[in-house]
């Protein structure tokens, strides 16, 4: 999804908040604020469509709700308990190669899936799923006999009086001048040209997917102010209306996004016209052992799939299932096997999935006050290797467990230099507290979220 700042449009990718609502704006008691047609949302989609004989006669079974809640039978990826499928909105090219001809409508990808394998039963499980909602804008499109922006800009956008919301043109010549530049380094053959055999940027189709098809997953444009504007009266995540302490994250070539519903009733977003940044915190890396492996205060060996640069003991920063980061200490690393060696972490730490992302951490020696006078945050042995020369850092407080922005100018071998806090309040970080390298994003997310509003 793409976003309007001012005058500048830049990719976003949180488009499935507004599918959802305009999907939902088309059936009745759904949990959608306008309904426009009685449509059932147990209505199954693929009949609606006038598909029949499936490859997979589950195909048949599935449900406008189950596609509403990523329970449709199809996984990107996500769900590491089902083979991961391929995502059929960014590979365009390959599924017209397939058919024969350029993807010129909703209905082709359709046509494609329909013949193709699920992944789980419908309805039984979850997994992310992009088509899903590609899929949901061809039953929006059926059934009001208008294209699903048309419909979405009539039902949902103009009643709200939301204005900057479009569809982002594919080309580089579609687009007019009030939309940035988005930028990714990444480049991919051409879907609207199937005897091409160059190598286009990600960000004009290279990355496999034509916007025009695809605006009801990832395709459409929408300024932030447009985005806060929405969840304040729609769920940023899920179904139904405005959803406290919510919030989501979007990425695609040329972008970068996120949109949260404070619990003081303020709701806020941003985008970036890139996703790409420079290493932050030395080597990250992704756990490889299959199921949910428990993080334990006895020893054990966390498996990832690299294990070349990182320190040979130190701590780790590791996404857990339902805990978020935690604190993983290791005392050797094994580059033969790529595991860490010795690894403890706190009580109930929770577990760790197949995939999650593992990072080089520090941990802060006393309970340093940060202040917005220079001071010298000590870390654990080496444990600014990897780190920038100067810049921001993200470190744990000792009030709230909030992240805060602290900025150094200078780098030594175990601490961080002429550091200052960035905002007041910031109270003192704990010992054994994580410090990290602050992205943009990062520094965005702690900067606001710091912002105590009346």
């Amino acid at each position: 999804m793409t976003a309007i700042n001012g005058d500048t449009l830049t990719l976003v990718s949180v488009l499935n908040t507004f599918t959802t609502v305009d999907t939902a704006a088309t059936m009745s008691n759904s949990g959608g604020t306008v309904a426009v047609l009685a449509f059932n949302p147990g209505t199954k989609v693929y009949p609606v469509l006038g598909f029949s004989q499936p490859a997979d006669l589950r195909s048949d079974t599935i449900t406008v709700q189950q596609l509403l809640d990523h329970q449709g039978g199809y996984n990107d990826g996500t769900n590491s308990k089902y083979p991961a499928a391929f995502d059929p909105t960014y590979n365009m090219r390959l599924i017209g190669q397939a058919l024969g001809h350029v993807v010129a409508s909703k209905l082709d990808i359709a046509r494609y899936m329909y013949g193709q394998y699920l992944q789980f039963p419908p309805g039984t499980d979850s997994a992310y799923s992009n088509y899903g909602y590609l899929l949901l804008g061809a039953v929006v499109e059926k059934v009001t006999g208008m294209s699903y922006h048309a419909y979405l800009a009539q039902a949902v956008l103009q009643p709200a009086g939301i204005n900057e919301v479009e569809v982002f043109p594919t080309r580089a010549a579609g687009r007019t001048a009030h939309q940035a530049i988005a930028e990714d380094q990444k480049l991919g053959p051409d879907p609207l040209d199937l005897s091409s055999t160059l190598q286009i940027a990600a960000v004009y189709g290279g990355d496999g997917e034509i916007n025009e098809i695809g605006d009801p997953n990832d395709g459409t444009a929408a300024s932030a102010e447009a985005m806060a504007q929405f969840i304040h009266t729609h769920a940023v995540w899920g179904n139904g209306g405005r959803a406290p302490g919510a919030a989501r994250a979007g990425g695609t070539p040329g972008a970068a996004t996120w949109a949260e519903s404070r619990w003081d009733g303020v709701d806020w977003a941003y985008t970036v016209n890139t996703r790409d940044w420079p290493p932050t915190n030395g080597r990250t890396a992704a756990t490889t052992a299959k199921g949910h492996q428990a993080l334990k205060t006895t020893a054990f060996t966390l498996t990832v799939a690299d294990v070349a640069s990182f320190t040979p003991s130190g701590h780790l920063l590791v996404d857990t299932v339902s805990n978020g980061p935690q604190l993983v200490a290791y005392t050797g690393v094994n580059t033969a096997t790529n595991a860490f060696t010795g690894c403890t972490a706190p009580a109930n730490a929770g577990a760790v999935g197949d995939g999650a992302n593992v990072k080089q951490a520090t941990t802060v020696v006393g309970a340093t006050a940060l202040t917005q006078t220079p001071f010298t945050l000590k870390v654990s042995k080496n444990g600014t290797q990897g780190f920038a020369r100067a810049g921001t850092l993200l470190v744990t407080n000792s009030n709230n467990n909030a992240g805060h922005l602290i900025r150094y100018t200078r780098l030594g071998a175990d601490a961080f230099e002429e550091c200052a806090a960035i905002m007041p309040g910031a109270w003192s970080a704990l010992s054994g507290a994580v410090a990290t390298q602050a992205t943009l994003a990062s520094s965005i997310n702690a900067l606001l979220n710091s912002i105590a509003l009346p």
